[in-house]
């Protein structure tokens, strides 16, 4: 199985509910272990405190690592990432993408990072797959 990062983060998360909530919805819809998930979130640097906002409480940053927490839960294969950190300052660009790679090979998942940022593929990236025009 495969999941996508998106570009806009904001468009995967509804803003009407916490984020807690749309993380227990997934969990139960998909039968997640709940044990599952204080490990991931440590990983990826969230706190507890962070599921009790909704997407317009946090950073851009917070929200992108809060999808990547959905998407690593359902133990993907392989992981698309759209221009993933595109809407972020470049440290935390910096700060995800490298944190993408690495959570996703410790949990056993390929990624595939889509950007237009070719300094960043180079260096987070074993191959490197290169298209113009």
């Amino acid at each position: 199985q495969w999941q996508k990062l998106y570009q806009d983060p904001t468009a995967a998360v509804s803003s009407a509910v916490s984020l807690r909530t749309l993380l227990n919805d997934m969990v139960s819809l998909h039968n997640i272990d709940r044990s599952r998930i204080a490990p991931l979130m440590q990983q990826l640097g969230l706190s507890d405190d962070l599921l009790n906002r909704n997407s317009e409480g946090v950073s851009g940053g917070e929200l992108q690592r809060f999808c990547m927490l959905r998407a690593l839960l359902l133990d993907p294969v392989f992981l698309f990432a759209d221009e993933s950190t595109s809407r972020l300052d470049p440290i935390t660009q910096r700060e995800v993408s490298q944190l993408l790679v690495d959570v996703a090979k410790q949990n056993g998942c390929a990624v595939m990072l889509v950007s237009h940022d070719p300094a960043m593929i180079h260096k987070r990236c074993d191959r490197v797959i290169s298209l113009s025009q």
